[in-house]
Formats: structure tokens, C-alpha cells, sequence
């Protein structure tokens, strides 16, 4: 039996099988449902779907009451969650710097492209501003993927903000530890 819960991961063979028309009219024509499920389950960064990571980052329950193997135990999933969460925020940061970079170079490009077309014919000259919408509509898919960059960019910031919240308070949890076990050898020494 199929479980229908689990997000579909593509290959990236099946990811470049996506044309930019089909990629383009799936977001546009699909609902905010459909555009949610596409964001959280098909977009993958590093082979993984938000969805997938998501489950991975999990933050650990904190045990009530806490014994000295279960701090020990949060610190070790904390190192490996600030591990994760802060590498794949480097990295999403870098693509998402080269996608804005590359979106910015190929609209300059086209714009000069579309300059130079109408120089060598004997037109009117539209406005800046019609020759920088022209150039945007032909870098459609340059858009998109700095968009697509652009979350998981945030998506990993959010994390990373997850993250550093749960270990202020695990911080104040060793300290409370710490204190707790000093008391408790200082009144029977």
C-alpha cells in the first residue's frame, strides 16, 4: 500500500524533465493549495523537500523532569541541528547571491540586446522602462529561480531563528543544571 502522506522526491534526472512552460503553468493556474503543496514537497534543496527537512530539524522535547543524560543528550541534537541548519544556510544564502547576480547580468544583457536591435533598425525608441519590461519577460525563468532561491533562502533563516531560540533555552537549562548539581554536592560535602 502506497502512503500518500509522504511528499514525492524527484531525481534530478525528473527535475530537468520539468520544462519552463510546465513549471510556469503549474504556478500560475494552480491554487494557493496546490502552489503550497509544489513549494513544500517538489522544490528540493540538496535532495530533500522542505517538507522532508522540516521532519529532520525537529526540535527534541525537553523531558520533565530533566536528569543529566538528557541535557547532555538536547546538546548533542543541538550541536548537529546548528550544524545542518547553519551549512544549509551558507549555502542557500551563496545560491540565492548567484541567482540575484545571474537574474540581474541576463536582464542587463537582454536590455542591451534589445538597445541594440533598435539602433540598427529604424524605429521609434520606446522608454527605459518598456525596454526594462521587455527584458524581465524574456528572463522568465532566470525570475524563477531566484525566486525558488529565495526560499529556501528564508526557509533556511527561519531555521536557523528556530534553532537559536531553542538553544537560549537549552542554555538556561545547563546553567539550571549546573547550578542545581553544585547545590546538591555543596550541602552534602
Amino acid at each position: 500500500m502506497e502512503d500518500n502522506n509522504q511528499p514525492e522526491v524527484l531525481t534530478e534526472e525528473e527535475e530537468l524533465e520539468f520544462t519552463e512552460e510546465e513549471t510556469h503553468q503549474l504556478i500560475t493556474t494552480s491554487s494557493y493549495n496546490n502552489l503550497t503543496n509544489y513549494i513544500e514537497n517538489k522544490l528540493l534543496f540538496k535532495g530533500k523537500s522542505m517538507a522532508q527537512w522540516i521532519v529532520e530539524l525537529v526540535l527534541p522535547a525537553i523531558p520533565d523532569p530533566l536528569e543529566r543524560e538528557d541535557v547532555l543528550k538536547l546538546n548533542q541534537r543541538s550541536v548537529y541541528l546548528c550544524e545542518v541548519a547553519y551549512t544549509n544556510l551558507g549555502i542557500a544564502k551563496a545560491i540565492y547571491i548567484g541567482a540575484k547576480a545571474s537574474y540581474a547580468k541576463k536582464v542587463n544583457l537582454q536590455k542591451e540586446a534589445i538597445r541594440n536591435e533598435l539602433d540598427n533598425s529604424k524605429s521609434r525608441k520606446p522608454s527605459a522602462e518598456v525596454i526594462e519590461n521587455k527584458a524581465t519577460n524574456l528572463c522568465v525563468a532566470d525570475a524563477t529561480t531566484l525566486t525558488i532561491a529565495e526560499f529556501f533562502y528564508e526557509f533556511w533563516k527561519s531555521q536557523v531563528d528556530k534553532i537559536s531560540a531553542f538553544n537560549t533555552r537549552l542554555t538556561s537549562l545547563n546553567i539550571s543544571k549546573h547550578q542545581e548539581e553544585k547545590y546538591i554536592n555543596n550541602q552534602f560535602n
